[in-house]
Formats: structure tokens, sequence, C-alpha cells
């Protein structure tokens, strides 16, 4: 036996077959309760750059003047053709068309 008494009786309490038990609603309990209180902490966040940058700073005023042209309910899309030969007219109508499409 150690000065701190004997080692294997905190592991006996822990796994006594009633007890385990005990233990398991434990973490259970501490789990929700934690899992609830996080959700509210996305709330408390601000994760806007202009929020922590001044005001006149020169990102700040070209985050602002962003915000004119791009809606935040829309996102970019890229798309890559690819040809072996050269371009012709019938790819350049296709490609338009699909522009179109996408745009809709």
């Amino acid at each position: 036996m150690s000065e701190m008494g004997d080692p294997g009786k905190l592991a006996r309490l822990v796994t006594h077959p009633r007890n385990k038990w005990i233990i398991i609603a434990i973490w259970v309990v501490l789990f929700l309760a934690c899992g609830s209180a996080a959700g509210s902490l996305s709330k408390a966040q601000e994760n806007d750059v202009s929020a922590w940058l001044p005001s006149n700073a020169e990102s700040t005023r070209a985050i602002d003047a962003q915000e004119k042209f791009f809606s935040p309910d829309e996102i970019p899309l890229v798309v890559v053709y690819e040809r072996d030969g050269a371009v012709t007219d019938a790819d350049t109508a296709a490609v338009k068309a699909q522009g179109t499409a996408f745009g809709n």
C-alpha cells in the first residue's frame, strides 16, 4: 500500500457491478448538460472580420464595399472545360448556353 492508500480501491469503486451504471449515468448527464451549453456558445461568438478590426481600417472598408457586389445567398461556381483541339464556335455557344442555365 502507498501513502495515498489502496490504488485498487478507486478501480473497484468504479467497476463495481452496481456503481458502473451510476458512473455511466453521471457521464450521460454531464454530456447532455455540456452539450446544450455548447450550442449557446455559437450565439455568443462573432466571426465577422469587421467586428474585431477598426472601423477605419482598409480591410473593413473593403469588406463593406464587397457586400454591395456579392449576395451572401449565392455561392460562386467555377466550371473548367477541356478540349484537345482548338475551341470551335459550337463550343463557345454551348458554354454560353450552360452559363445561362447556371445563372438560373
